[in-house]
Protein backbone atom coordinates (compact mmCIF):
# COMPACT_ATOMS: atom_id res chain seq x y z
CA UNK A 1 0.00 0.00 0.00
CA UNK A 2 2.78 2.08 1.07
CA UNK A 3 4.42 1.60 -2.51
CA UNK A 4 1.46 2.04 -4.29
CA UNK A 5 0.59 5.89 -2.75
CA UNK A 6 4.19 6.92 -3.41
CA UNK A 7 3.75 5.78 -6.78
CA UNK A 8 0.19 7.72 -7.25
CA UNK A 9 1.71 11.01 -5.54
CA UNK A 10 4.96 10.55 -8.10
CA UNK A 11 2.91 10.04 -10.85
CA UNK A 12 0.41 12.84 -9.63
CA UNK A 13 3.62 15.17 -8.92
CA UNK A 14 4.91 14.00 -12.47
CA UNK A 15 2.37 15.39 -14.14
CA UNK A 16 1.78 18.82 -12.01
CA UNK A 17 5.18 19.50 -13.31
CA UNK A 18 4.76 18.56 -16.48
CA UNK A 19 1.63 20.19 -17.56
CA UNK A 20 2.81 23.66 -15.95
CA UNK A 21 6.01 23.42 -18.04
CA UNK A 22 3.49 22.94 -21.10
CA UNK A 23 1.85 25.68 -19.92
CA UNK A 24 4.58 28.38 -19.18
CA UNK A 25 5.73 27.43 -23.14
CA UNK A 26 1.69 28.06 -24.73
CA UNK A 27 1.77 31.57 -22.55
CA UNK A 28 5.70 32.63 -23.51
CA UNK A 29 4.17 31.49 -27.38
CA UNK A 30 1.00 33.31 -26.80
CA UNK A 31 2.03 36.52 -25.62
CA UNK A 32 5.14 36.58 -28.57
CA UNK A 33 7.90 35.83 -26.97
CA UNK A 34 9.91 35.00 -29.97
CA UNK A 35 13.37 32.94 -30.62
CA UNK A 36 14.82 36.67 -31.93
CA UNK A 37 13.75 38.02 -28.75
CA UNK A 38 15.93 35.93 -26.87
CA UNK A 39 19.95 36.61 -26.66
CA UNK A 40 21.82 39.88 -28.05
CA UNK A 41 24.08 40.07 -31.47
CA UNK A 42 27.61 39.12 -30.58
CA UNK A 43 30.56 38.61 -32.57
CA UNK A 44 29.71 36.11 -34.92
CA UNK A 45 27.43 37.09 -37.92
CA UNK A 46 23.93 34.93 -37.77
CA UNK A 47 25.07 34.79 -33.87
CA UNK A 48 23.06 35.76 -31.01
CA UNK A 49 24.78 35.41 -27.53
CA UNK A 50 22.50 34.21 -24.80
CA UNK A 51 23.03 33.89 -21.07
CA UNK A 52 21.94 30.47 -19.31
CA UNK A 53 18.53 31.73 -17.77
CA UNK A 54 17.97 32.40 -21.87
CA UNK A 55 18.61 28.74 -22.49
CA UNK A 56 15.33 27.82 -20.87
CA UNK A 57 13.56 30.16 -22.80
CA UNK A 58 14.53 29.00 -25.80
CA UNK A 59 14.14 25.18 -24.81
CA UNK A 60 10.65 26.25 -23.97
CA UNK A 61 10.12 28.35 -27.34
CA UNK A 62 11.73 24.89 -29.63
CA UNK A 63 11.26 21.74 -28.31
CA UNK A 64 13.68 20.37 -30.92
CA UNK A 65 16.03 22.56 -30.20
CA UNK A 66 19.64 20.56 -30.17
CA UNK A 67 22.51 21.75 -27.55
CA UNK A 68 26.14 20.75 -28.61
CA UNK A 69 29.13 21.09 -26.25
CA UNK A 70 32.09 21.97 -27.63
CA UNK A 71 34.14 20.55 -24.78
CA UNK A 72 36.32 17.50 -24.25
CA UNK A 73 35.41 13.85 -23.23
CA UNK A 74 36.88 14.92 -19.37
CA UNK A 75 35.72 18.20 -18.94
CA UNK A 76 31.99 16.14 -20.00
CA UNK A 77 32.47 13.84 -17.84
CA UNK A 78 32.50 16.18 -14.77
CA UNK A 79 29.07 17.51 -15.88
CA UNK A 80 27.22 18.75 -18.70
CA UNK A 81 23.98 20.74 -19.63
CA UNK A 82 21.10 17.64 -20.03
CA UNK A 83 20.64 16.60 -23.26
CA UNK A 84 23.78 18.48 -24.92
CA UNK A 85 26.04 16.74 -27.21
CA UNK A 86 29.50 16.61 -27.68
CA UNK A 87 30.86 17.11 -30.87
CA UNK A 88 34.48 17.17 -32.30
CA UNK A 89 34.83 20.73 -34.47
CA UNK A 90 35.80 18.85 -37.08
CA UNK A 91 32.83 16.50 -37.35
CA UNK A 92 30.85 19.13 -37.58
CA UNK A 93 29.95 18.92 -41.16
CA UNK A 94 26.66 19.71 -43.59
CA UNK A 95 25.91 15.84 -43.29
CA UNK A 96 26.47 15.78 -39.67
CA UNK A 97 24.15 18.83 -38.81
CA UNK A 98 21.50 17.69 -41.36
CA UNK A 99 21.39 14.20 -39.66
CA UNK A 100 21.38 15.79 -36.03
CA UNK A 101 19.13 18.93 -36.69
CA UNK A 102 15.82 18.47 -38.00
CA UNK A 103 15.18 21.74 -39.73
CA UNK A 104 17.25 24.55 -40.72
CA UNK A 105 14.76 26.54 -38.65
CA UNK A 106 15.78 24.61 -35.28
CA UNK A 107 17.47 26.29 -32.46
CA UNK A 108 20.90 25.60 -31.88
CA UNK A 109 22.95 26.21 -28.67
CA UNK A 110 26.56 25.78 -28.45
CA UNK A 111 28.55 26.30 -25.52
CA UNK A 112 32.34 25.40 -24.46
CA UNK A 113 34.27 26.25 -21.87
CA UNK A 114 34.81 29.56 -20.12
CA UNK A 115 37.07 30.71 -23.49
CA UNK A 116 34.48 29.42 -25.71
CA UNK A 117 36.41 29.35 -28.46
CA UNK A 118 35.41 25.94 -30.24
CA UNK A 119 31.48 26.97 -29.57
CA UNK A 120 31.81 30.01 -30.93
CA UNK A 121 33.56 28.47 -34.33
CA UNK A 122 31.18 26.00 -34.10
CA UNK A 123 28.19 28.57 -33.96
CA UNK A 124 30.29 30.12 -37.43
CA UNK A 125 30.17 27.23 -39.08
CA UNK A 126 26.28 26.59 -38.25
CA UNK A 127 25.60 30.28 -39.83
CA UNK A 128 27.75 29.11 -42.74
CA UNK A 129 25.49 25.75 -43.74
CA UNK A 130 22.24 27.92 -43.32
CA UNK A 131 20.56 27.59 -39.83
CA UNK A 132 18.97 30.76 -38.93
CA UNK A 133 18.44 30.07 -35.32
CA UNK A 134 21.97 29.66 -33.89
CA UNK A 135 22.57 30.62 -30.67
CA UNK A 136 26.38 30.75 -28.24
CA UNK A 137 26.38 30.19 -24.29
CA UNK A 138 29.16 32.53 -24.25
CA UNK A 139 29.70 31.98 -20.39
CA UNK A 140 29.99 28.58 -21.28
CA UNK A 141 29.90 26.08 -18.63
CA UNK A 142 31.47 28.24 -16.23
CA UNK A 143 28.43 30.06 -16.06
CA UNK A 144 25.78 27.75 -16.22
CA UNK A 145 27.12 25.71 -13.71
CA UNK A 146 26.84 29.32 -11.67
CA UNK A 147 23.81 29.58 -12.30
CA UNK A 148 22.43 26.46 -11.02
CA UNK A 149 20.29 25.45 -13.16
CA UNK A 150 19.91 21.74 -14.28
CA UNK A 151 22.89 19.62 -14.92
CA UNK A 152 23.40 16.32 -15.82
CA UNK A 153 26.60 13.92 -14.11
Amino acid sequence: MNVRLGTLLTTGLLGLVLTSTLNAAGVANQVGIAHSAIGKPSNIPGVLAVKSAEVIKLADYDEEMVIFDARSEAQINKGKIRWSERFELKQLTAKYLENTVASKSTVILFYGDKKGGKAAMAAKVAVSKGYKKVYWLQGGWSEWQQSGLRLDM
